[in-house]
C-alpha cells in the first residue's frame, strides 16, 4: 500500500509571517538545505513513506531543493512540489478571518500577501494549475463550510488536532487528507509517533 504525508514542516516557522513577496526569491541557506535533507532522508528510512509534500509557509524552495536531492541520490520517494499559505477570509471577526491553503503541483506561488482575500488567492493559484487543499479546517469550520467549493480536499486529520467532521454533505470529489503537519526542530520521532498521520495513496501532481 502506498503511504504518503502531504504536510511536513522541513524549517518548522523560519521563515513563517515573513511577506511572501519576500520570500519569492530566497535562497536557501547551508542550514536550510541540512534541514530539509535530513527530513527527506527521514521520510524514506524511518518513515517508509513513498510519496511527501514539503510545504514551508509560503514558499517552495523547500520542495524543490528535496526533488533535486532524491532525484541525486536515487531515493525512491516521490516529492510533491507544495507551500502552505496564509490568506485571509473576509466577512469574519478579526481573530477568525484567516485561513491556511496546502498549495500543491506548482514551482511558483501567486502573488499575493496575507491579507489577499482567499477566493482571490484561489483563482490566481488555478492560473498556475495548482491543487489546492484546506488545511486543518477543524480550526476555522466557518471557512469550510462557506468555501470547501473552492477546493480539491480538506485535511480530515492534521497531526493531533481532533478529527474534522463536516457540518454538511461534501461532493464526492473532495478528497480527505490525513497529513502529520510535521515541524522539524532538530526532533525526529520514530514512525509510531501518533502525530504522524498519512494517507493512502500518491497524490499525482
Amino acid at each position: 500500500m502506498c503511504k504518503s504525508d502531504y504536510h511536513i514542516h522541513p524549517l518548522n516557522h523560519r521563515y513563517w509571517k515573513t511577506p511572501p513577496a519576500e520570500l519569492k526569491n530566497l535562497a536557501l541557506t547551508e542550514d536550510d538545505r541540512f534541514w530539509v535533507r535530513n527530513v527527506v532522508e527521514w521520510c524514506v528510512y524511518e518513515r517508509n513513506l513513498h510519496s511527501i509534500a514539503l510545504t514551508d509557509h509560503d514558499m517552495t524552495q523547500s520542495s524543490l531543493y528535496a526533488q533535486q536531492y532524491a532525484k541525486e541520490n536515487f531515493l525512491n520517494l516521490h516529492i510533491v512540489v507544495g507551500a502552505e499559505c496564509e490568506v485571509s477570509v473576509p466577512g469574519f471577526p478579526p481573530d477568525k478571518n484567516w485561513a491556511h491553503i496546502l498549495c500543491y503541483g506548482t514551482h511558483v506561488l501567486p502573488d499575493y500577501s496575507n491579507n489577499t482575500p482567499l477566493p482571490e488567492f484561489v483563482d490566481a493559484a488555478r492560473v498556475l494549475g495548482a491543487y489546492l487543499v484546506l488545511a486543518h479546517p477543524v480550526m476555522y469550520p466557518h471557512v469550510f463550510d462557506k468555501y470547501h467549493s473552492l477546493f480539491d480536499g480538506y485535511e480530515e486529520q492534521s497531526g493531533v488536532t481532533p478529527v474534522f467532521r463536516p457540518s454538511t454533505s461534501l461532493p464526492v470529489t473532495l478528497r480527505k487528507f490525513h497529513n502529520s503537519d510535521f515541524h522539524y526542530q532538530h526532533d525526529l520521532p520514530c514512525r509510531s509517533d501518533p502525530r504522524l498521520w498519512t494517507n493512502h495513496f500518491v497524490l499525482d501532481v
